[in-house]
């Protein structure tokens, strides 16, 4: 794995690296991206954001809207995908 990575590396692995699912390794050559590049940081930040909404809406709301909300992290996560 290489050291330094690009924009589309971090953003095939931002969900990932927000979950922690990801070796030590790669998680620091993510974060030394994201620490360089200003529009990583605003990706991350808004992913950050999306997940952390459609988390709380599963907390908060009935079995009806926690099948909405992850319909709509399924669906922001293959828009995403597809613009790679």
């Amino acid at each position: 794995m290489k050291l330094m990575l690009n924009c589309k590396d971090v953003h095939e692995h931002a969900s990932d690296y927000l979950d922690k699912r990801l070796s030590r390794r790669k998680r620091l050559a993510i974060w030394m991206h994201v620490m360089m590049c200003s529009h990583c940081r605003r990706f991350m930040k808004q992913l950050h954001l999306t997940i952390t909404s459609v988390r709380n809406l599963h907390q908060k709301q009935n079995d009806d809207t926690k099948q909405l909300a992850d319909a709509l992290h399924q669906r922001f996560l293959e828009i995403h995908k597809k613009k790679q």
